[in-house]
């Protein structure tokens, strides 16, 4: 099944986040990175995102859950932030990394791959804690 989200939806207002937990990137070398992120479990939630944001502290970001791994489609409409976005297949396994969103674009953002959680970082973050293709992603709440 193919799910799409578009990260804000039109009219829609910022929602509070589902809780928060810590998200630990473990790379290829074995160097664990982490991070402390707002949990994005709702479609209301997920529709929200980091829309409207106009800061992210460093090491900190937002995990959406989509249930199963599936086509996810994002976008940065009303998002005034460049953000990294890496999308984690069901196994934990980072499968796709999309650097430097462009802010306020309606362009469709996609994983090649089909994933289940997309986590969503400031803009430059995957590169500044060599974060790549096939490293693990472990959610902890």
């Amino acid at each position: 099944a193919s799910l799409v989200l578009m990260a804000c939806l039109v009219g829609l207002k910022t929602h509070a986040a589902d809780g928060r937990g810590t998200v630990s990137v473990i790379r290829g070398d074995g160097v664990q990175v982490n991070f402390e992120v707002e949990l994005a479990l709702t479609p209301a939630s997920r529709g929200a995102g980091l829309m409207h944001r106009t800061t992210l502290p460093a090491r900190h970001g937002m995990w959406f859950d989509f249930g199963v791994d599936s086509d996810i489609v994002m976008w940065m409409k009303d998002t005034p932030l460049s953000l990294d976005m890496l999308f984690v297949n069901a196994a934990g396994q980072l499968v796709a990394l999309v650097e430097h969103t462009r802010p306020h674009s309606t362009e469709r953002i996609r994983a090649r791959r089909q994933a289940r959680y997309v986590l969503e970082l400031r803009a430059g973050t995957a590169r500044r804690y060599g974060l790549g293709i096939g490293d693990a992603v472990l959610l902890r709440r």
